[in-house]
């Protein structure tokens, strides 16, 4: 009799640990921002959409960069048309090319004077953080001296 206590007991600890442990969707974000921690992104788990409708759907991942001057700080979201400027320089040749090297699902980048933050639809494919860290290279600068 105590056996059969002892495997109802079992069955359902194990149902319970089978309802909380991540699965399918979750499993995969859980593996790709702990991939992007390690690229040295903070995810930001509040939904974009809060602050811009621009945002709808998206996250953010914040890195931290050299501090920029005020006047380098800028603000950019995808629309259907293109990217449009929110606020930064007309003029920044080095953003042309970084905007249209970003994965589809990028729908933001905000720099503010010590880091970026990059709004986007989190990929089903890991390889898209890879490609976004790769694409944002050019906003990293390398210490002086």
């Amino acid at each position: 009799m105590s056996w059969i206590a002892f495997g109802l007991v079992a069955a359902i600890f194990i149902s319970s640990l089978h309802k909380i442990l991540p699965r399918g969707r979750q499993l995969h974000l859980h593996r790709l921002r702990e991939h992007a921690r390690k690229l040295g992104f903070v995810v930001e788990r509040q939904q974009g959409s809060a602050r811009d409708a621009a945002l709808e759907g998206c996250v953010g991942y914040r890195v931290a960069l050299e501090k920029c001057p005020m006047e380098e700080e800028f603000s950019y979201r995808r629309t259907e048309a293109g990217w449009e400027r929110r606020f930064g320089l007309h003029n920044q040749p080095h953003l042309a090319g970084l905007l249209t090297g970003l994965p589809a699902n990028v729908s933001g980048l905000d720099r503010s004077s010590f880091s970026l933050t990059v709004y986007w639809v989190e990929p089903e494919d890991p390889q898209a953080l890879d490609r976004l860290f790769v694409a944002l290279q050019p906003l990293h600068r390398l210490p002086v001296g």
